[in-house]
C-alpha cells in the first residue's frame, strides 16, 4: 500500500522497520498520476517485502535537507535505515525494480 508520510513517523519508520522501504517525493504541480499509479502497483505487488511512501509536499524542504537532494521526481531505497540507491527523475516500473532487485534482492 503507498501511503503519504510525514518526517517524523518516517523516523520511527527508519528506526524500527528492517523491511526495505523506497521513498518517493513529489511537488503538487509536478506530481504525476501515472507515478502515483507505478507506486501503487509496486507496493501492491511486494506486499510485505517492501514499504512504499509517498513523502507529503508540506514537509519537502525538509526532507530535501534531511536526504540531501534537490529537486523531484525523487526516490530514495532504504533498508535498515541505510540509503541502497537513490534516483532522480520520472521512474518506470522496470527502472524501480531493477533498483529494488538490485539493492534488495542480490544484497540479501
Amino acid at each position: 500500500m503507498l501511503s503519504l508520510i510525514d518526517p517524523e513517523i518516517l523516523e520511527q519508520e527508519l528506526t524500527k522497520s528492517h523491511t526495505p522501504i523506497l521513498l518517493a517525493f513529489f511537488e503538487k504541480r509536478k506530481v504525476m498520476h501515472k507515478q502515483t499509479v507505478i507506486l501503487e502497483n509496486l507496493a501492491s505487488a511486494l506486499g510485505d517485502q517492501l514499504r512504499v511512501y509517498l513523502g507529503d509536499e508540506r514537509y519537502l524542504k525538509r526532507f530535501c535537507e534531511t536526504f540531501d537532494f534537490q529537486g523531484t521526481p525523487f526516490f530514495l531505497l532504504l533498508t535498515g535505515g541505510t540509503e541502497k540507491c537513490r534516483f532522480y527523475g520520472n521512474a518506470t516500473r522496470a527502472d524501480l525494480n531493477e533498483i529494488i532487485d538490485h539493492e534488495i534482492i542480490h544484497s540479501v
